[in-house]
């Protein structure tokens, strides 16, 4: 014999104790939450302060690095500077700073900044998307593509 199951609607139903169709419901008591305290004890969670103390000001967060793209004079040039992009994201001013980095100096050598814009996918989201998509049967031609490409190391 299976076991009953509960559909939704019908808890409590069915049980004595008035609990049917139009029953009231009787009322919970709700209770004040301790007061909070700025360290806590044993196997406690963390309190609010203690969670401010670990997470400090985070501030911009690093989304990605990735080699920067040759200035337009330096194109063939065989001692033309390596330069890394790196993004930033603020989100307490939903703001995305892109900073290139002379690799040789280690000099920041430009900074664009722009708000209200979407962050690019950082590495590990890219790394979890590419599988998904590859997999989708939207993904076919992403699928050939990635089947056609170079080895990977």
């Amino acid at each position: 014999m299976p076991a009953p199951a509960t559909l939704p609607g019908t808890a409590g139903r069915g049980r004595g104790g008035g609990h049917g169709p139009g029953a009231a419901v009787a009322t919970g008591v709700v209770e004040q939450p301790p007061a909070e305290v700025a360290r806590g004890t044993g196997g406690h969670p963390l309190t609010d302060d203690e969670m401010k103390r670990v997470e400090g000001d985070r501030g911009p967060q690093r989304l990605d690095v990735g080699l920067a793209e040759p200035e337009a004079g330096e194109l063939d040039a065989p001692d033309a500077p390596r330069r890394a992009d790196v993004a930033f994201y603020e989100y307490k001013d939903d703001t995305l700073a892109t900073r290139t980095v002379n690799l040789d100096t280690g000099k920041v050598e430009r900074t664009d900044t722009r708000r209200g814009v979407q962050p690019p996918l950082s590495r590990a989201e890219r790394t979890e998307a590419a599988p998904l998509l590859i997999a989708d049967p939207l993904g076919a031609g992403l699928k050939a593509d990635y089947r056609d490409a170079p080895a990977r190391s």
